[in-house]
């Protein structure tokens, strides 16, 4: 065997043991806190490099586009004029500069599956560094060029060069960070073509005006080149490679960054090649799909990025403004990348509709190129503006290409292989702009709305295939019932793990247009010993005491979809798990989607018992939503008796009446301390701190504990149960005098206030103080009860699933 290969093979071995080690020394949990802070340590630390990095990257790329308005084009022969208009505008041929263009993609092209294998085998700081000095020495060198076949030499040296960068931090945000996290700071270095855009013009201008004896473009070569061969010192220095092997993390981080690239379910950080994953990246259709949108998107970047200066001179502006005017061009390029960065964050899994949209935009600013009156320069110019939104689709698919893809050769096959795309968009669109005569460009405004049409197509056949995908490794998925994590050492791909999902979700962004926070997960792991599908017991620590709670994490959780929250309160005498067997809200029959919590009163006795609990809840709450992937507009309370009174305590508290979606007592002891007691008029305190808030309510006629028509018990005041709904109807603000009757079952019936229901109460003459239940439950299985002729459960949820936080918001109740 081979020196080398046994040098790799050992080092791969030496870290999936050192992965091991680390995973067994961190069996303990770790705090949301503690994961928080590695990850601001690593936005600090690594995301900087990274968009210092590109930033030069673009900025040495497209100094080319610069360097033509000091005449680089015509001093090397690149642009002739063929002839002139009517007006005496002059025609001019520009296939030797579009070659020159062109010829730097081909370059990266061919350097990039090279670059990312050596990227892989040996240390990336180490691949990126080096690459980083050598092009910037090729910068400096372009100042020696006098003629067409030395910048021809020149600029595919370049591209060789600078391919090491992009597919390498594309994988290396994958070693750092979660699948949720990915999009942004891929976005954050991915953004800084647009910053090196809006930063360059003004800066080559004053370089291209420094008295030499040279010609005025060369400096800028010459000054720039110099300065990204000095940052290649920093990088060398700085960059880690990943947290396996990385000196700049403590014991306790290295394990937490361990564990969280374990919960990505993507596979190990490998220094072994392995074909099967290369051949499986070819046979993906993922592969093709985000191949396809970057090469779409590539067709109108580069033509903007090689001819925007000339484009926009040819609009009528002269030199300098062309060159100051394309200072806003990346400044939309970058607020788009990090907008879209932003909101893929904020609703998880947005990413395919917002490359549907960024291509729509970019396809109103082609027509208006393409179709739009010469004469209106403003309209023309923003035109170009709309165009440049399309890199952010472009940017999106590179995300899509780490996250949707498992496995370290596969990944890093694929992320070549959408970089190799890049370049081909990149070569395409110059050639259409540069066979298309000067200034009108027709064609090439043509070619780049073809293109950004296909891309809408392709993100969207793409969209449909994955969902289809998630939703068949839903019912087959063996997590549901065993919480399955897949080590990070088994390196599996995405086709291998049959617990990996896709990035897609469009439903998050829609529920979000509606009102809906369907709000970005922070901490998206389970706690420690706590499984998809099973019910924990937790202790807490509130005001002093220790408390406890159970959690039951629903079959369908995923950790990169928020999930609905629903708090069960138990009745007196009773515990939670006595509530967890009775509400049947775990039940997979009737709710696969949403976390139910037990809180447990102290000494057996009920939530709010002489205790502050709605500090314990709030308490519970906290950690709730700090552990799981939560939507906090999706967060309800119910409970049976006096668990049902306290929900109503809850309904009735400033604080937790916005922090509570919708509320839904059974059986509900409502007690107000207050005699003698007037059930049917008696005040009933209450400040909520909105006055929308949906509440349903249900009771038995034949309730004998906890009376329907109310009376004095434990020298404590029951209001009668038509007085207390109507008193809800009236604090949101519903004609409590008027509802509306639907029969439920038989002996039962529905008074709904307002049109849309927002207050109800269900009423079943012939059920005592149970849970209304179709099967036998410890409450209709007592002496003198029965089942009823409904199950309230499933009602409980439709009602809240109608009823999240934001749209009660926002939508008008007055009836």
């Amino acid at each position: 065997m081979d020196d080398s290969i046994r040098r790799v093979e050992k080092l791969d071995v030496e870290e999936a043991e050192k992965a091991e080690e680390i995973d067994k020394k961190d069996e303990m949990d770790y705090s949301p806190q503690e994961e928080r802070r590695l990850v601001r340590k690593l936005d600090l630390w690594i995301v900087p490099l990274m968009m210092v990095t590109y930033t030069l990257q673009s900025y040495d790329k497209g100094i080319l586009s610069a360097a033509t308005q000091f005449n680089l084009n015509t001093d090397l022969g690149l642009t002739t004029v063929v002839g002139y208009d009517a007006d005496g505008t002059p025609i001019t041929n520009n296939r030797r500069y579009s070659n020159a263009s062109m010829i730097f993609y081909i370059g990266y092209l061919v350097g990039t599956y090279p670059m990312v294998y050596l990227a892989q085998h040996y240390p990336t700081s180490r691949v990126i560094s080096l690459s980083t000095m050598l092009w910037g020495a090729v910068v400096m060198s372009t100042a020696g060029c006098s003629n067409y076949a030395g910048i021809m030499v020149n600029r595919f040296m370049l591209g060789l060069l600078e391919s090491a960068v992009a597919p390498t931090f594309t994988v290396l945000v994958t070693f750092w960070w979660t699948r949720e996290e990915q999009a942004l700071r891929m976005g954050l270095w991915y953004c800084c073509v647009g910053v090196a855009t809006t930063i360059s013009p003004l800066i080559n201008y004053g370089l291209g005006q420094i008295p030499s004896s040279l010609l005025p473009w060369k400096p800028m070569f010459l000054i720039l080149g110099a300065v990204t061969t000095l940052w290649s010192v920093v990088l060398f220095l700085a960059l880690p490679d990943s947290p396996l092997t990385t000196k700049g993390l403590s014991e306790s981080e290295r394990g937490i960054a361990i564990r969280r690239l374990q919960k990505n379910q993507a596979g190990t950080i490998s220094t072994v090649f392995e074909k099967s994953q290369c051949f499986e990246a070819f046979r993906d259709y993922k592969t093709y799909s985000c191949t396809l949108i970057v090469l779409l998107t590539g067709v109108p970047s580069g033509a903007i990025g090689t001819f925007g200066t000339i484009v926009i001179n040819g609009f009528g502006f002269n030199h300098f403004d062309s060159l100051a005017l394309t200072c806003p061009i990346g400044a939309i390029t970058a607020l788009s990348i990090l907008l879209v960065g932003y909101i893929t964050r904020k609703w998880a899994g947005t990413r395919y509709i917002c490359i549907a949209v960024c291509a729509l935009i970019s396809i109103a600013g082609t027509l208006i190129c393409w179709l739009g009156p010469r004469s209106n320069r403003g309209l023309l110019f923003a035109g170009i503006f709309l165009i440049a939104v399309q890199v952010a689709s472009g940017g999106l698919a590179v995300s899509l290409a780490a996250s949707n893809i498992a496995g370290h050769t596969k990944k890093t096959t694929t992320s070549a292989s959408t970089f190799a795309g890049y370049c081909v968009g990149n070569i395409i669109g110059p050639l259409i702009f540069g066979a298309s005569p000067g200034p009108l460009y027709r064609a090439g405004f043509i070619g780049s709305f073809v293109c950004l049409c296909g891309v809408v197509v392709v993100a969207t056949v793409t969209y449909i295939a994955l969902r289809r995908e998630n939703a068949k490794r839903d019912k087959t998925s063996r997590s549901r019932e065993t919480g399955l994590t897949h080590s990070i050492d088994e390196n599996l791909t995405d086709m291998q793990n049959e617990e990996f999902r896709y990035v897609l979700v469009l439903v998050s962004m829609l529920i979000g247009l509606a009102g809906v926070n369907a709000a970005a997960c922070r901490y998206t792991g389970l706690p420690f010993r706590q499984s998809i599908g099973h019910v924990s017991n937790v202790s807490i620590e509130s005001n002093g005491l220790n408390r406890s709670y159970l959690v039951s994490i629903p079959p369908l959780y995923r950790p990169y979809i928020p999930a609905g929250v629903i708090f069960s309160f138990h009745g007196g005498a009773r515990t939670s798990t006595d509530q967890l067997r009775l509400d049947q809200l775990t039940n997979p029959e009737f709710n696969t989607r949403h976390i139910v919590v037990y809180p447990q009163g102290v000494n057996a006795c009920v939530p709010g018992d002489e205790i502050d609990d709605v500090k314990f809840t709030a308490d519970i709450l906290e950690k709730i939503e700090s552990s799981y992937c939560i939507n906090k507009d999706r967060i309800w309370a119910t409970g049976k008796s006096d668990g049902g009174g306290f929900t109503n305590v809850l309904a009735c508290d400033a604080g937790m009446s916005k922090r509570f979606a919708a509320f839904a007592p059974v059986s509900g002891a409502y007690y107000v301390d207050t005699l003698p007691c007037a059930p049917s008029t008696v005040n009933i305190p209450c400040h909520a701190a909105r006055s929308n808030i949906p509440f349903l309510a249900f009771h038995g006629g034949n309730d004998t504990t906890i009376s329907y028509s109310g009376g004095e018990r434990k020298e404590e005041c029951l209001p009668s149960i038509p007085h207390f709904i109507q008193e809800w109807a009236a604090r949101d603000k519903l004609d409590s005098s008027k509802n509306f009757t639907t029969w439920v079952a038989s002996n039962t019936v529905a008074y709904s206030f307002g049109l849309t229901g927002l207050v109800r109460l269900i009423y079943d003459s012939v059920i005592g103080h149970d849970w209304p239940s179709t099967i036998p439950n410890a409450d209709n299985q007592k002496p003198g009860h029965h089942p009823a002729s409904f199950n309230a459960t499933p009602i409980v949820l439709d009602f809240f699933d109608r009823h999240p936080l934001a749209l009660d918001y926002w939508t008008t109740r007055n009836v």
